[in-house]
């Protein structure tokens, strides 16, 4: 499912009433997007964390950029998905770059 269609679909199929009811709002949305809130949202700032390594920022500022408060939770969250750690995936994208 694209992207953009994420938050219509989302809006769609949960009510007002529901956003006080966390289980109705997480169960809406494991059944739309096929994984939980929490893992949905790791993936997002990890795909966006890549992104901003890629444009030579920092480990530290990239992982307060997309909403960690400590360099140790990117690192693992990054590591399990990617299977390395940032600094791992930004010397490996430098070498492969062209110049």
């Amino acid at each position: 499912m694209q992207r953009k269609n994420i938050n219509e679909h989302f809006l769609d199929i949960t009510k007002p009433s529901d956003y006080s009811n966390q289980s109705a709002v997480s169960r809406a949305f494991k059944k739309l997007i096929g994984s939980n809130i929490t893992d949905f949202l790791i993936k997002q700032r990890v795909y966006r964390a890549k992104v901003l390594l890629l444009e030579g920022r920092s480990v530290r500022e990239v992982g307060e950029m997309v909403g960690y408060s400590s360099p140790y939770t990117i690192t693992k969250n990054f590591k399990d998905l990617i299977g390395k750690t940032p600094i791992e995936f930004k010397k490996e994208s430098r070498l492969i770059q062209p110049h």
